[in-house]
């Protein structure tokens, strides 16, 4: 049975599987950051108001959530539509930068988010407050996307140094081939014959022979 959802064809997995390692880590990495904005971040108990569970794009701190939710959108898509041999949208800088800004200020926004949940001023009334599985996940996606941009620019800077050094090429001279197979001992011949000088008596038994 054939799919009809692009993302779980098999052509589309075969591709995910052949992408190099700092692919798969900005591809999955955006994914489960995206994903960590629709769990819940965290939970409390009040006397009056019950148990109260806010998550990434609700709550007091949703702003975070969505800012969270663009950046790895952004990334995301981006990398959805290299996958999918698609035109992908010309960046102001390289893509390895822009995945890093939204690795790190994901990272940054979700440790806010923890230090403002868990800060004793936060909340009235609380028998309990936690933090929930989400904030974990959304590390998690932060943290692989963030690896992911570094080992992107480490590959583009190791790239770019191997393009700058151009191997000198050594041009030879042709070497002309030995038609003939001559004998050390001929060779010797020919040489002797080579630094003998013609006598006159050579030179007459010349003449002769032409003469005849």
């Amino acid at each position: 049975m054939v799919s009809y959802y692009p993302m779980f064809s098999r052509r589309f997995r075969k591709d995910v599987a052949a992408l190099p390692k700092h692919k798969k880590l900005l591809f999955f990495g955006s994914l489960i950051l995206l994903v960590s904005v629709f769990f819940p971040w965290y939970s409390e108990n009040d006397e009056y108001l019950g148990n109260q569970i806010y998550y990434g794009i609700t709550g007091p701190l949703y702003f975070v959530g969505i800012t969270i939710l663009i950046l790895s959108v952004a990334v995301f898509f981006y990398n959805l539509l290299e996958i999918q041999h698609k035109k992908v949208p010309k960046l102001p800088l390289q893509e390895w930068i822009f995945s890093l800004i939204a690795g790190v200020s994901s990272f940054y926004l979700l440790l806010l988010s923890v230090t403002v949940y868990l800060h004793p001023r936060f909340g009235i009334n609380l028998n309990t407050k936690t933090t929930a599985f989400g904030i974990t996940v959304g590390f998690i996606g932060a943290a692989l996307l963030t690896v992911g941009a570094m080992v992107q620019r480490k590959m583009t800077q190791s790239g770019l140094t191997e393009s700058e050094e151009i191997p000198e090429i050594v041009e030879e001279s042709p070497k002309i081939p030995t038609l003939i197979n001559i004998s050390p001992s001929q060779r010797r011949m020919q040489q002797e014959n080579l630094k003998r000088v013609p006598t006159i008596e050579d030179k007459e038994l010349e003449n002769l022979r032409m003469d005849i």
